[in-house]
């Protein structure tokens, strides 16, 4: 499953990737994980390859809930 992370702490995306592998792991499930650091790398990229999109809601260059509602704007499916 394709997942992106959207936060602009490294180290907190690092400790989501980690709790989502070990998850997946435990569950037996494949996951590839992109990890963007701001809303508009996020946007900048197809995002409709994403089954599960996770944001912070306080990014540094954008709020998460205005990230959120431009990416439904585009696909409503993601």
């Amino acid at each position: 499953m394709k997942t992106a992370i959207c936060d602009s702490s490294h180290a907190a995306s690092e400790q989501i990737r980690t709790y989502i592998q070990q998850l997946a792991s435990e569950k037996n499930y494949n996951i590839d994980i992109d990890i963007f650091y701001t809303g508009s790398k996020l946007l900048s990229k197809d995002f409709s390859q994403y089954k599960v999109i996770i944001l912070d809601v306080a990014l540094d260059d954008e709020n998460g809930i205005g990230i959120a509602e431009k990416i439904r704007m585009k696909n409503k499916a993601v």
